[in-house]
């Protein structure tokens, strides 16, 4: 999964998260300086005689109480320090009067809350009437009972907060502005607005500082406090604090959260992580399931768009393709001026509806069976037509549950739910053993099922090595080479799955041995042809064996099997016979004779002729138009008498062989 970072105009800010924007107090940017002047700014850096300065030049310095060993200050960093309960700062009454108009103004801070401080610690509050039941008074504090910000007002009677699940972390900084405009009050955690408990951007109190808190709330000339609170029973703020502003009139959205556009993006993106979305799918580039689109982020909206609604909705329904298909998604949320996005990329896959085929197999045999009857059969129906309807994966999964659901509450005949109890346990309907020659085909198939229960089971058949045997789905098997092969017979009841298998040993074997071959003639003149005999055992053809020839010496072998002599000498053929991974390879000798000797001779002259490749007493002899020409003794002298051509025949046993020889003047 990957994404991407896109800026909205000047103002790049998106959501943050729940612990919203850390910072350090140096380098902390104060909101709204340049247009409103300062009723009151502190110097943290130092005090002098119990005193913390005002640097806005109004010289309303604010006077610590419980210093010593309580409080302690950063002059490089401009940070003040509450160490523990006892020290606390009164603000002064007079810095009402510099605000132009009481009802309308801003306090901003900047600080860190201590993990040593207790629950309902107020970090500030107008109000300095400390009492067991609280009354008259503004306040924020970073952690209430349930660990969230609160912050609010209240009147004689009537407290009025903002409603937040809003929790910060301790120990890091946060900028807080508490936005005051005639009685309707803002409150900004790092620029991100809290809402009220209506979920509106601000609370609209009705109250006014002057009336409903400072009259009744105030005494000693003391405006409030910041690190303690005006119920007498809540422990002190400890913590440390860079900055305490209040600004002459009401900050507005951007001037406020303009420090914070480029954070607000950072944090966006770091919370809105891609596995924050994936609800039930395992990772991003292999999406099925619908996705967990988070709709809101702390206390503002999450709004989404899809690249292709009709593979993954802006809802983050996810509707299963036929193909692979990457969708961008895009989330967006808006703050007052702050606006950003962060964008996803998805591959949705096709659905797998492969336990859907098998559920909506299951409901098609229990009702086309009969096998389930009455109001079974209507809510299996439901079901089945329900299923149909099913698009994508979380649709099917439901499917396949409530299929199962169904059929579990179904009544079904007992052969449907038992088949093998009408079986029985001696019930084997496979044979033991098979012997096979290779090629051979043979049977596992099941034939003696009752009719009762042949409906409720499916049977199938397995060759655990199918080099050895095959078999098809209707247990035929075919034997291959030579070895042994179990084949296994499954029966499977289709109400539940169970099933029992049933094993066949196979055995493929042949006995090559008695393989033979001879040719029909032991020896050949030379151009002459014999054919070979071969001898196979029983099961054993040219149609199911392989047989091979190759010949060597004097003669040569066709694939056939036919023999032609060549030249004088010992011929060779050998005849491989191959079955099942088996063969045997047999050597069969053909002697070639043949008349040696010159091709011509001069009249008056006489040549040696003589008979190779075969032994024996040859005969030898002229044609009739050859004893006119030449004559041939008894050992095979020919003598020429005048030029032409005579044809010699030279015979061993039953090997006639013949010569034609030139006669030259």
């Amino acid at each position: 999964m990957r994404f991407k970072k896109t800026v909205s105009g000047l103002l790049a800010c998106v959501l943050a998260a729940a612990t919203v924007f850390s910072g350090n107090a140096a380098t902390a940017e104060a909101a709204g300086e340049e247009g409103h002047k300062l009723a009151v700014d502190y110097d943290f850096s130092k005090s002098e005689n119990g005193k913390i300065a005002d640097k806005s030049g109004n010289h309303n310095d604010a006077v610590i109480q419980n210093e010593i060993d309580n409080v302690s200050f950063d002059a490089e960093t401009g940070v003040m320090e509450l160490k523990n309960e006892t020290a606390y700062v009164e603000l002064p009454m007079s810095i009402m009067d510099d605000l132009t108009d009481k009802e309308k103004f801003t306090i901003e801070t900047r600080y860190s809350r201590s993990a040593t401080t207790g629950i309902h610690s107020w970090l500030f509050c107008f109000g300095s009437n400390p009492q067991g039941s609280g009354a008259n008074y503004m306040f924020y504090c970073p952690k209430f009972e349930n660990g969230s910000v609160r912050a609010g007002i209240k009147n004689n009677a009537t407290e009025k907060l903002f409603n937040t699940s809003r929790t910060l972390t301790d120990e890091q900084f946060y900028t807080v502005d508490l936005v005051f405009d005639g009685g309707t009050v803002k409150l900004y955690i790092d620029g991100v607005p809290i809402q009220d408990k209506d979920g509106n951007p601000s609370l609209a109190s009705g109250y006014s500082i002057v009336d409903d808190v400072i009259a009744n709330g105030c005494k000693n000339d003391v405006l409030g406090y910041i690190g303690k609170s005006v119920w007498s029973g809540d422990t002190n703020f400890n913590g440390k604090l860079s900055s305490f502003k209040i600004f002459d009139g009401v900050l507005t959205d951007a001037e406020v959260q303009a420090p914070y556009q480029e954070k607000f993006q950072t944090e966006f993106e770091n919370a809105m992580t891609p596995e924050s979305i994936l609800g039930k799918n395992e990772a991003g580039n292999a999406v099925k399931y619908d996705l967990n689109l988070t709709k809101a982020y702390g206390d503002l909206p999450v709004a989404w768009t899809s690249g292709n609604e009709a593979v993954v909705t802006s809802e983050g329904k996810v509707i299963n393709p036929a193909t692979d298909t990457l969708v961008t998604l895009t989330a967006r949320t808006e703050s007052g001026t702050l606006a950003a996005e962060k964008t996803f990329t998805v591959t949705v896959k096709p659905a797998d509806r492969s336990a859907l085929n098998v559920a909506v197999t299951r409901v098609a045999d229990a009702l086309n069976g009969g096998y389930c009857t009455g109001e079974s059969r209507k809510d299996l129906q439901a079901a089945a037509d329900a299923a149909a309807a099913a698009k994508s994966q979380t649709e099917i999964d439901k499917a396949v549950s409530d299929i199962n659901k169904a059929l579990a509450k179904a009544e079904f005949a007992a052969e449907y739910v038992d088949p093998f109890g009408v079986l029985g346990e001696n019930f084997n309907p496979a044979p033991a053993s098979l012997n096979l020659l290779p090629k051979q085909v043979s049977s596992v198939k099941v034939k003696d099922i009752p009719s009762s229960v042949k409906g409720t089971v499916n049977i199938s058949y397995k060759s655990q090595d199918t080099d050895v045997a095959t078999v098809d789905a209707n247990g035929n098997v075919t034997a291959g080479n030579v070895g042994y092969a179990m084949i296994t017979t499954r029966i499977e009841a289709k109400y539940d799955g169970y099933a029992q298998e049933y094993d066949t040993l196979v055995k493929v074997d042949v006995d090559l041995n008695s393989v033979r071959a001879s040719a029909s003639a032991g020896s050949l003149a030379k151009g002459k042809t014999t054919t070979l005999n071969l001898t196979l055992p029983a099961g054993v053809s040219a149609q199911n064996a392989a047989i091979t020839y190759r010949a060597a010496g004097a003669v040569s072998v066709n694939k056939a099997g036919k023999i032609t002599a060549k030249s004088a000498g010992n011929g060779k053929v050998y005849v491989r016979v191959a079955m099942g991974g088996k063969s045997i390879t047999r050597t069969v000798v053909v002697k070639v004779g043949d008349i040696t000797g010159a091709n011509t001779v001069k009249a008056k002259k006489s040549i040696k002729l003589k008979v190779a490749g075969i032994s024996g007493k040859a005969k030898w002899s002229l044609d009739k138009k050859g004893k006119k020409l030449a004559k041939i003794s008894s050992s095979g002298k020919l003598t020429a008498k005048k030029a032409g051509k005579v044809k010699v025949t030279a015979k061993v046993g039953k090997i006639t062989m013949t010569k034609t020889i030139k006669i030259k003047k």
